[in-house]
Order: structure tokens, then C-alpha cells, then sequence
């Protein structure tokens, strides 16, 4: 990925809906916040504006949200990027969801939000004060969300609840398959499995903070450090 913005820009995450629509999100200098788009073989400024953004999903390529700082939350219908009313001015770190009536944002001091289809609320986050980092849904009765001091949340349909991490370490992202098998990582190469029941350990090797987990299916998994590929499932 090479970064076109100037001044250069930190960039937290990046989503894609096909090989002609690949968006990266990030922000640490004025103009703070920026989105690159890559259509094709290059990469250009598709917004600029005055908050960090730090987390990217969408459900097709006219229907993409971005969150960031001071409760930011942005959506792209196709053709332009509009602010949305958030009702916070915390700052959100992530965003994922299973469809355009089920989308949630989580972020600082155990914030939670849920979009559904026209309006953002505030949902309760079990009394869960930690601020919280990844995000995972699987579908409307099944999300995860990650964050410090081992906090592991999960929404059934109706409520959001924290589940046994049995860590305490900072966890980034959650990803998964189905609803009996998910990923969670974190500091000094935590990573934990989720088989439906209970999260459990699993050795990485390094000790250092992973920052990401993806994969393809069940049996090809990675956990990486800044895009560096350092573990598999």
C-alpha cells in the first residue's frame, strides 16, 4: 500500500469489497482523519477531514461505514461520504456488522452502538467500562467484541454480556467462521480460540502485540503485527 496523503498519515485499517474497491482508513496529523481509495492499480485521497478514523466495513460497495474519533461515524452510498449523528463523543474503534439493518460500532469506556437501518443507539455493554477495540459478527444474534484488560463481550440478539477471556492482556480484533469457532488476539502474542463453548489458549510463539487476525476458513488463519504475517492457525 503506498500512501499518497501529505503529510503522510497513519493507516488503520483497510476494507474491500472487490479488487476495484479497497478502502484504508487512518489519521495522526492534520487534516487528521483520511480514507484512500484504490481503484485499479492506484490508491487516492477519497475524503480528508479533521478526526482520526480507525475502523472500516460495508456490506457492498455502495454501503461502507468508517468510525473514528470524537464519536465520528461517516457512511458511502456510492457516490459521496456523509457524517452521520452518532450520539457520542467517544472515540470508536471499530465497526462490523452482517447487513445494512445490522451494523454495530464499539469504542472508549465500553461504548456500544448499533445501527438499525435508519437511527444509531446506544446499547448497554453488560457494565463493561473498558474500552474496546474489535469487533466480529457473525450474524444478528451473534457478535463479539474485544478490548483491554482481557474483556471478551458478546451480543445474542437481545443483550450484550462479557464471556471468560481467562487473560488479562489487551485484546485488538476478533474474527471467526461461525458462531463454535472465532479468534481473538492481542498483547504479547495472545491468542485465544472460541469452539462454542469457552475461549481457550493457543500458541503463538512471539511474544509481541498482534494487532490483527484473518483468514480464509476454518483451517488457514493469520495473526499479524503492522501487516507482518507472524502466526497460523
Amino acid at each position: 500500500l503506498e500512501n499518497t496523503t501529505s503529510p503522510k498519515q497513519d493507516l488503520w485499517q483497510v476494507w474491500g469489497s472487490d479488487a476495484s474497491n479497497v478502502w484504508a482508513v487512518g489519521g495522526t496529523q492534520a487534516p487528521s482523519g483520511v480514507i484512500l481509495k484504490r481503484s485499479g492499480t492506484s490508491w487516492t485521497v477519497a475524503y480528508s477531514g479533521a478526526t482520526p478514523l480507525t475502523g472500516i466495513w460495508g456490506t457492498s460497495a455502495s454501503n461502507i461505514w468508517v468510525v473514528g474519533y470524537a464519536g465520528t461515524i461517516l457512511k458511502w452510498n456510492g457516490s459521496a461520504w456523509s457524517p452521520q449523528t452518532s450520539g457520542t463523543t467517544k472515540i470508536l474503534y471499530a465497526v462490523s456488522g452482517v447487513d445494512a439493518s445490522n451494523v454495530w460500532a464499539v469504542g472508549e469506556a465500553g461504548t456500544i452502538l448499533k445501527w438499525n437501518g435508519s437511527t444509531w443507539t446506544a446499547q448497554p455493554s453488560g457494565g463493561i467500562t473498558e474500552s474496546l477495540f474489535g469487533l466480529w459478527a457473525v450474524d444478528a444474534s451473534n457478535v463479539w467484541a474485544v478490548g483491554f484488560k482481557g474483556t471478551i463481550l458478546k451480543w445474542n440478539g437481545a443483550s450484550w454480556a462479557p464471556q471468560a477471556s481467562n487473560t488479562t492482556v489487551f485484546l485488538s480484533q476478533i474474527w471467526g467462521t461461525a458462531t463454535n469457532n472465532a479468534w481473538a488476539v492481542g498483547d504479547t502474542g495472545t491468542i485465544l480460540r472460541w469452539n462454542g463453548n469457552m475461549w481457550a489458549a493457543q500458541t503463538s510463539g512471539p511474544t509481541l502485540l498482534l494487532a490483527g487476525v484473518w483468514g480464509s476458513d476454518a483451517n488457514n488463519v493469520w495473526a499479524d503485527r503492522k501487516s507482518v504475517r507472524v502466526g497460523k492457525e
